[in-house]
């Protein structure tokens, strides 16, 4: 089952950008839980509740309308230079505003500003650094196979 996989996976074509967007909601939806648990470790009196569905769910709706817009999943890194990374960092830069606007707005009284803000900012520098590495490890892949 898995040789069908990876013979389906070894053509010219590349893999879908619908399928690249799903895996980067996805990826963005892991980072900004994760960064809530850091966030949650380093300030030990932070609890855990109906936030982490909140916080998930604003993570999805606002990577959705940054990636779509600055078309993020149409990114090959193969094909240009660290300049060609800024879609990344500005997707991540405006996921984190629109997150936090919709967090301020709506749940102002549930977080104290310092723990949005910290958390905030690792999910800000792990998506950058994740949505990269996902980049580079699906070229590697993609040689692998190919």
């Amino acid at each position: 089952m898995l040789g069908k996989l990876f013979n389906n996976l070894a053509f010219d074509k590349y893999v879908s950008y619908r399928l690249i967007l799903a895996l980067d909601l996805f990826i963005s939806a892991g980072v900004s839980l994760f960064s809530l648990f850091l966030t949650g470790v380093l300030f030990q009196n932070f609890q855990f509740n109906l936030i982490l569905i909140y916080w998930v769910c604003t993570a999805l709706v606002s990577s959705l309308v940054v990636f779509l817009l600055l078309q993020t999943h149409k990114v090959v890194i193969r094909h240009s230079t660290l300049r060609g990374l800024w879609r990344f960092g500005v997707a991540a830069l405006g996921k984190v505003f629109l997150m936090g606007v919709i967090v301020w707005i709506f749940t102002a009284s549930l977080l104290g500003n310092v723990y949005v803000v910290v958390a905030l900012l690792f999910d800000m520098f792990l998506t950058v650094t994740t949505l990269a590495a996902v980049r580079i490890m699906m070229i590697i892949a993609y040689d692998t196979i190919k």
